[in-house]
């Protein structure tokens, strides 16, 4: 949902605007001139709107102005411009309001046509234009709802010299004739999230976070996280509407009264971002090209910071799992990785609370809402999701079954979700104002119709029940952007200014407890919507686009590499392998995180890093053979263990079973090897033949695992066995017997006077 042109007219591109004004207008800068880019022979002037006072008329005796600048988009000249104003019939739904943004409506009711002060607009040139009339001459009528409201830009132009439309801006004005409706609650749900760009071994895996934070000034624009941190600051403190410039005779009306409240906003905070911004704050490491780069202190990344916490000070802040995994995926009962998310929920939390909140603060994260990644969520999930403290969920609309979605009216954020942890509430976000929050700037008419069309939005809402308050939740996507701060900031700052809107908390609506302040609000908070028994049952159409099982196969491989060597490998407690673990489990909710839905070889790159890393640290503990020559009926294998990690590791020595028939052996037990240390792990075997045969080895964890692979022992053995001992021992015997038996016949068969 965009605000578009309609065939043959101009499609308006991105303004770069300054901050705004002391009352939360937006001020334009002058746009460069590759702003024209769709410019057409047809239609070559581009209207800028840059002033829509008031943004909601509510009197017929009020000033009402819209300004702006008229650009000469085109190759020729311009003679006889002029600025005309219609208005179209009421649209009282949001379909019909989507089908005025793909075509837009000019209205037949003229309403005033003003010459420019210029004769000629040449190419490349600019003219302002100041339109100023009284709301009741806008003819709104009587019918509550928003109006079409066209800006036409006429001159003459062509072969024939008549005057016709060469250009247009298309936007729309609330009118609620008999006052605001019932009020409707909002609540914000601000993301900060960006994709894992830290590895496993605690280094950059690119510059673009710097970039991102960046404060912009200079020539140099601010970057995507820092918009949205400024838009939300801003927009919180609240701002009250402008008073638009009368016509000429109308005396100026006073703002005393101006409404406009202080909007609470959640932040939605991916962990794994704040520790890499933080880190950045220190010396930190670059890779670049496979090579590591040394980068000094990042003056952005400890701006943004400190400005992150001061907003954490006033506002709620709900940490996501380390990472944002998806949580969908690694839910399923195949994947193996069930286990993990608990762990990276409880990581995030901690991180969030060590690095945003002063030591000894009474603030914590918010623990009663979860958020999972956009898409369908299953039942495992749910119960993985609730497992905590949450009871409530963020859910977007493509997560719930499609009956539940197809329905005529907008429905409460609140909704009634089956879960075998009790009274479970989905909150469901509103798409189409979280996306018209973060407009796409191709094709857009500029920041103030972009934040007039929002507003529209919101009228058609509230005047579908107009006696009935409800409660909606605006959420950005997750990685979006706001086209610039003072847009992003206008949209929440007229949560708490429009007569038909108040602004809540996040923390509220899931407690089920929201109330406007600043208006009239004797309904309550807004029941949760109840699915039916088709809708419960339901399954959602698709699965969405998680991460591929073959991806999360091998995440599970990884990780179990990784589980033996810190739970049973690594000596437990101690400074070392706490440190380990935790840098490790980082680095796992980095490669599961849910970005690489979208970006598969990225995530792919990621991954392979964890199992590089998992491994290195594994091949630092192995076994070391030599040859070994036993001379007895007992003897002793050496063994050397070395250990080139800065921790003490567990580990025993095993020969291989199927050895037994030439050697045999009893259990080594665990020993502790100290860090940077090679020891002697002494077997005691028994040789069961002579001669020279191999033998394996291999090193087993605490739990008598094998850790690592086999090592080959080169064995000489110069004794018999217990087996040739005996049979050599028998045949002896049976040969002696048979002399003794011989020589005793000999001495019977001697003749008694034989003379010996």
């Amino acid at each position: 949902m965009r605000n578009r042109v309609g065939a043959g007219l101009l499609a308006a591109s991105l303004l770069l605007l300054a901050a705004p004004t002391s009352a939360g207008e937006i001020s334009p800068e002058p746009a460069p001139a590759e702003g024209c880019g769709s410019a057409s022979e047809e239609s070559p002037v581009l209207v800028e709107v840059s002033t829509l006072l008031p943004r909601a008329p509510s009197l017929p005796e009020e000033p009402f102005q819209v300004a702006g600048r008229l650009r000469n988009c085109g190759q020729a000249s311009l003679t006889g411009l002029q600025v005309r104003l219609s208005v179209g019939s009421r649209i009282s739904t949001r379909g019909e309001l989507q089908r005025a943004d793909e075509e837009p409506v000019i209205g037949s009711r003229r309403l005033l046509t003003v010459p420019t002060d210029l004769e000629e607009l040449a190419p490349g040139e600019s003219a302002p234009f100041d339109l100023r009339m009284l709301v009741g001459d806008l003819r709104l009528g009587s019918g509550l709802g928003v109006y079409p409201l066209t800006v036409q830009a006429r001159a003459r132009y062509g072969d024939d010299g008549a005057r016709t439309v060469v250009g247009l801006a298309a936007t729309y004005v609330p009118w609620f004739p008999d006052g605001p409706p019932a009020p409707t609650r909002v609540a914000w749900l601000w993301p900060l999230i960006d994709q894992p760009r830290r590895g496993p071994a605690e280094v950059m895996l690119d510059d673009e976070l710097d970039e991102l934070v960046a404060p912009g000034g200079q020539g140099q624009p601010r970057g995507r996280l820092q918009e949205l941190l400024v838009a939300a600051r801003e927009g919180s403190a609240g701002a009250c509407d402008q008073a638009a410039a009368p016509p000429e005779g109308v005396a100026r009306r006073s703002l005393a009264g101006c409404r406009g409240e202080p909007v609470p906003v959640t932040y939605g905070l991916d962990p794994s971002l704040l520790y890499s911004v933080e880190a950045m704050v220190r010396d930190y490491t670059v890779l670049v090209d496979g090579e590591r780069r040394n980068r000094p202190p990042s003056a952005n990344a400890e701006q943004w910071l400190v400005a992150l916490r001061e907003a954490a000070q006033r506002q709620d802040v709900l940490a996501l799992p380390f990472g944002d995994p998806d949580v969908v995926a690694m839910a399923r009962a195949d994947t193996g990785l069930r286990d993990e998310v608990e762990q990276l929920r409880k990581l995030g939390q901690a991180t969030v609370q060590r690095l945003l909140y002063p030591e000894g603060s009474s603030r914590r994260p918010l623990t009663s809402v979860a958020w999972p990644p956009p898409g369908p969520v299953t039942d495992p999930a749910l119960d993985l999701l609730l497992g905590g403290q949450a009871r409530s969920v963020v859910l977007d609309v493509a997560a719930l079954p499609p009956a539940s979605a197809a329905r005529n009216r907008t429905p409460s954020t609140r909704t009634a979700l089956p879960s075998p942890y009790g009274a479970t509430t989905g909150l469901v976000v509103e798409d189409v104002l979280s996306d018209l929050v973060t407009p796409d700037p191709v094709g857009w008419q500029g920041p103030r119709l972009a934040e007039q069309r929002f507003i529209a939005e919101t009228a058609i809402i509230a005047a579908e029940l107009p006696s009935q308050s409800r409660t909606l939740l605006i959420a950005p996507e997750r990685t979006g952007s706001v086209a610039q701060a003072a847009l992003g900031a206008a949209m929440i700052a007229d949560t708490g200014r429009l007569p038909w809107l108040c602004p809540v908390s996040l923390a509220a609506v899931a407690a089920g407890s929201e109330r406007c302040s600043g208006l009239p609000d004797a309904q309550g908070p807004s029941p949760a919507e109840e699915l039916t028994d088709e809708e419960v049952t339901a399954e959602p159409e698709e699965r969405g686009d998680e991460l591929s099982s073959a991806f999360l196969s091998r995440l599970a491989e990884v990780q179990e590499d990784a589980d033996q060597f810190t739970g049973s490998v690594l000596v437990d407690r101690t400074v070392e392998s706490t440190r380990t673990k935790a840098r490790l489990l980082r680095a796992h909710g980095r490669a599961a995180s849910a970005a690489w839905r979208d970006q598969p070889v990225l995530g792919d790159r990621m991954l392979r890093l964890l199992q590089e890393d998992v491994a290195d640290l594994r091949s630092k503990v192995r076994l070391v053979s030599e040859p070994v020559t036993l001379t007895g009926d007992t003897g002793v294998l050496e063994l050397s263990v070395q250990n080139e990690l800065d921790q003490a590791v567990n580990v025993g020595v095993r020969l291989d079973q199927t050895s037994s028939a030439r050697l045999s052996s009893g259990d080594t037990g665990v020993q502790v090897v100290p860090a940077r240390y090679a020891t002697q792990i002494q077997v005691r075997v028994e040789p069961q033949t002579s001669g020279r045969f191999v033998v394996e080895a291999t090193l087993v964890d605490e739990e008598g695992r094998a850790f690592g692979d086999p090592v080959e022992l080169d064995v000489r053995s110069t004794q018999y066995g217990r087996v040739a001992l005996g049979v050599t021992g028998v045949a002896a015997a049976v040969l002696m017997v048979a002399a003794g038996a011989r020589i005793a016949r000999r001495a019977l068969r001697r003749p008694t006077d034989d003379p010996a």
